[in-house]
């Protein structure tokens, strides 16, 4: 299996690393031009070598050299490569003369001359062991399984589809050998289920001959060479034709009664599935072959009735196999409980995990006897203990290695942005263009790859069913790190502060780094990342700096510059937590595509409109209001633009010819909004308006909104503009920002509106009413005093909102809320938080049969009481699919006890920061 996958991750990492590098000389032509030669020469190599690759692919033989040495001299040559060329561009682009030895155009000649050779050292070994571009070698030399697993590796698991499956194994109605699947993500058990049945004593005495096979390269051919060697291990294949093998297999197995398994299939053609129905199709009557993959693709091969799709286990499921492999043969002690449900939780449904955790955990408890060190023991181990398979992650395709291995500068269990994701995705480069299909959308593609494999989940979803949040677990944070290290990947480094031990690795060591991140400790780290900058003879090529750190640094006029020669090649800087008085004139960043900064001033100066390649700009400050000087629309490349502060655009932007590609602009001023501006962005899709919201009823600006046909999310900040710096304020204080219940004309909104979000509008609750009108609405948010007012009350039997699934309330300062079923007839998910004076949260919510999640936080104690009877009621109706959480669990007179067990389903009581109620 490892042969043919090295030999596969051969052909995609040449590509990636080769083809990108060559589409990069073409990009940069006018800047190193004399390089044609050994352009041309390097690409010619990259054909030859991909097509030896893509030959010896389909072979069995073993190229793991390649996946080490050489490859990664290929990907570091190619690196110094792209970094010759893109210095070239910062001189030639920006007229600035960088620290350091110069780099020419007979450099970049050079460094594409060492791809070519580390490339061509790669093709002289093929052609050595190969021969001149022709591969012979015997296919029976494939590396396979003739043995399932063993029952010590069973699990008491998907007992009803073991029951179906039996069923079909055991029944003899066709005339024809039947073929059978079970598919399902990887680790779910599929293999394991295949292997109870192969040594079930019923099915072993159904069936005359029982033939176990695992090729990892399932070829006709293939499949008929392993099956062969099986039945006949002293047989000599005659020929390697399919059709020849096929005879003499058949010949075989004509007068048997065969169950023929085959593990884990990745993919069958249909030529490959006509080859092998024709050679076991004709058998005695109720021969089976029973196939396992995670290719959902293989369900057409089969029938309905012949399909079983495993399914990732239940909460409870979940902790009745965590008990079952911790605790064989005895019950679960109850002080353990409590901890065990916690590790079931977060093994997210898979029992590979979830074994894998039992076993860890096992180990430890083995050492100690005192019930009292044993509850320490469940304590103080992690969440998440179980590792991500390596196997996993060699197996993935090479286009999607990078994308999740980046999962990991992201902190471990805590939800993210799949726009962030994607964006910074697309600013790395790990994203190619393909014709008719934008880069967000092959984004997203790649998402729910990574998704499907269990090693990506989604949080939340957006109201068109897209991913909106989502979050990896502490392990595959862990492995992404492990794996993206200088001596591995060299994709990203952590940097980690050691009380006593200081930073590990040590901040010297930065210039072995492509990208960097530092989450904590980022007021230790500059000052020490300063002074190894002023090493005048360390080379430093940075290509991403990511900082998610609470705590906040203000970086000093004086270091800028060195920021600035270090970041020269920089594509990626996420450091909102590092501050600036101002932005500089001479920023020279020329490869910057996505960028968050935190400014201590009100302007955005015209040289923010320097950085051409910016795909993503986004600005906070301390300010009320941004003004920005330049000209964003002329920034060709944006796509996205959002800021914390009502910003007001320059003039130049009602003039600009560009536009067309900015998609996101959060934060806009009323005063800046007119016809002018919106008629230049016709694909934008999500606006958000900041500012003294009463603006947009004068002069017709209310009516600008209705022509925004692309936009599906809009967001309204009523928000204080005058004075300086912002401040905290409460807005039901401010009753001069009340607004008119014109805003909400539906006929004024935009007509595709999807998500609406309002924020201290402080409008009447009589008003929502209008919102009815809006027939595209799904998504309605609520915040900081949106409606003023101490009861929302809902009557008659109208559907006030017909299509609304989700709602979100915060900080509203309402004491009653009444409603019934028929007033969100679709709702599937309701958000509360900060609402204390709310003392009771509508029962009549249980009754809608679409309303699975309910999230409570920071709310008055009788509102916890309702949101549990909500869930109580939600229960006794048997809807399984509820999930609750209510956050923080302060009630003393809630005891843990009532949470554990409910009606059958088990409610994991979570002890964070915040304590969370979760139940499915």
């Amino acid at each position: 299996m490892e042969a043919v996958v090295a030999s596969k991750v051969a052909i995609e990492a040449v590509k990636f690393f080769g083809g990108r590098f060559v589409q990069q000389l073409d990009e940069n032509q006018k800047l190193i031009e004399g390089t044609a030669e050994q352009r041309n020469k390097l690409e010619y190599d990259i054909e030859i070598l991909s097509g030896y690759l893509k030959e010896s692919a389909e072979k069995p033989k073993s190229f793991t050299f390649l996946e080490r040495a050489l490859l990664r001299e290929v990907r570091d040559n190619v690196y110094k490569a792209e970094d010759a060329i893109d210095s070239i561009a910062v001189k030639k682009e920006s007229n600035w003369i960088m620290p350091g030895p110069s780099t020419s155009v007979v450099d970049v000649a050079k460094r594409i001359q060492a791809v070519a050779e580390s490339v061509g050292k790669i093709r002289k070994k093929i052609e050595d062991q190969l021969g001149i571009g022709h591969v012979t070698t015997n296919e029976g030399s494939a590396v396979y399984e003739d043995e399932p697993p063993t029952q010590e590796d069973y699990c008491p698991i998907f007992v009803k589809e073991e029951r179906r499956l039996k069923r079909r194994l055991t029944r003899d109605r066709a005339k024809q050998t039947e073929l059978i699947l079970i598919t399902g993500t990887r680790g779910i058990g599929k293999t394991i289920m295949a292997a109870k049945m192969f040594h079930n004593s019923e099915v072993k005495n159904h069936f005359t001959k029982l033939i176990w096979v695992s090729v990892p390269n399932p070829t006709a051919k293939n499949i008929l060479l392993v099956v062969l060697k099986q039945l006949h291990p002293e047989t000599v294949p005659k020929s390697d034709i399919p059709c020849e093998l096929r005879k003499q297999v058949r010949s075989l197995l004509e007068k048997e009664k065969f169950l023929l398994v085959l593990d884990n299939v990745s993919r069958m053609s249909k030529e490959d599935y006509t080859e092998l129905q024709k050679a076991f199709g004709k058998s005695v009557k109720g021969s089976k072959v029973l196939i396992t993959s995670t290719n959902p693709e293989l369900v057409h091969f089969v029938k309905d009735d012949s399909h079983i799709m495993l399914e990732l286990l239940k909460l409870k499921e979940s902790w009745d196999l965590l008990k079952w492999r911790l605790f064989p043969g005895a019950l679960c002690p109850p002080e353990l409980e409590y901890h065990g449900q916690l590790f079931a939780e977060s093994c997210n449904g898979l029992p590979r995990e979830i074994v894998s955790t039992a076993e860890a955990l096992a180990e430890k408890l083995r050492l100690v006897n005192n019930p009292r060190e044993r509850i320490q023991v469940f304590k103080t181990f992690p969440l998440d203990i179980a590792p991500v398979n390596e196997s996993i992650y060699n197996e993935l395709p090479y286009h999607l290695r990078p994308c999740f291995l980046y999962l990991g500068i992201f902190p471990g269990q805590s939800k993210f942005p799949v726009s962030k994701l994607i964006n910074m995705w697309i600013a790395e480069g790990f994203i190619p263009q393909a014709e008719d299909v934008t880069l967000e959308e092959t984004a997203e593609k790649y998402l729910m790859q990574l998704v499907g494999k269990n090693l990506l989940k989604i949080e939340e979803m957006r109201p068109d069913g897209s991913a909106k949040t989502c979050r990896i677990t502490e392990s595959t944070r862990k492995f992404c790190q492990k794996i993206s290290a200088p001596e591995g990947e060299n994709l990203f480094q952590d940097f980690k502060y050691t009380s006593g031990e200081g930073f590990f690795p040590q901040i010297n060591e930065v210039n072995k780094n492509r990208r960097i991140c530092i989450h904590a400790d980022i007021h230790r780290f500059i000052p020490k990342f300063i002074t190894s900058l002023r090493q005048e003879s360390v080379q430093i090529y940075i290509r991403s700096f990511v900082s998610n750190s609470i705590e906040e640094f203000m970086l000093d006029k004086g270091d800028i510059p060195k920021f600035r020669a270090v970041f020269k090649l920089l594509k990626v800087l996420d450091a909102k937590p590092i501050k600036v008085d101002k932005i500089y004139t001479d920023l020279c960043l020329v490869h910057l595509r996505y960028v968050t900064l935190s400014i201590s001033a009100g302007v955005l100066p015209k040289a923010i409109s320097t950085l051409r390649k910016v795909q993503t700009l986004i600005v906070h400050t301390t300010f009320h209001t941004l003004k920005i000087e330049a000209d964003i629309l002329a920034m060709v490349e944006l796509k996205y633009f959002e800021t914390n502060a009502s910003a007001i655009l320059s003039k130049k932007s009602e003039a600009s010819k560009e536009g067309e590609r900015l998609q996101t602009l959060c934060g806009i001023s009323p005063e800046s909004c007119s016809g002018k501006l919106f008629s230049k962005l016709p694909n934008l899709k999500k606006l958000g308006i900041c500012g003294e919201l009463a603006l947009m009823l004068f002069d017709g600006k209310n009516d600008l909104l209705k022509d925004l046909d692309k936009v599906v999310n809009l967001k309204l900040l009523n928000k204080e503009t005058r004075g300086k710096k912002q401040k905290l304020w409460k807005t039901s204080l401010k009753p001069q920002l009340k607004l008119s219940n014109r805003i909400l004309e539906p006929s004024k909104f935009p007509p595709s509106l999807r998500s609406l979000t309002l924020s201290a509008t402080c409008l009447d609750w009589q008003d929502i009413f209008i919102l009815r009108l809006m027939q595209e609405l799904k998504e309605l948010k609520l915040k900081d005093n949106a409606f003023l007012g101490e009861k929302w009350e809902l009557l008659g039997d109208d559907k006030v909102f017909p299509y609304l699934q989700t709602l979100k309330i915060e900080s509203l300062d309402f004491k009653q809320w009444e409603c019934s079923k028929d007033h969100f007839p679709q709702l599937k998910r309701l958000t509360m938080s900060k609402c204390e004076l709310l003392k009771k949260i509508p029962i009549e919510l249980a009754d809608i049969p679409t309303f699975q999640e309910l999230h409570f936080q920071d709310g008055h104690r009788h509102a916890k009481r309702s949101a549990k009877r909500i869930r109580d009621k939600k229960l006794e109706m048997k809807n399984n699919n509820i999930v609750f959480k209510l956050l923080p669990l302060e009630d003393p007179t809630l005891q843990l006890s009532d949470y554990l067990y409910l009606d059958r389903e088990i409610v994991l009581v979570q002890w964070y920061a915040m304590c969370s109620l979760l139940e499915t």
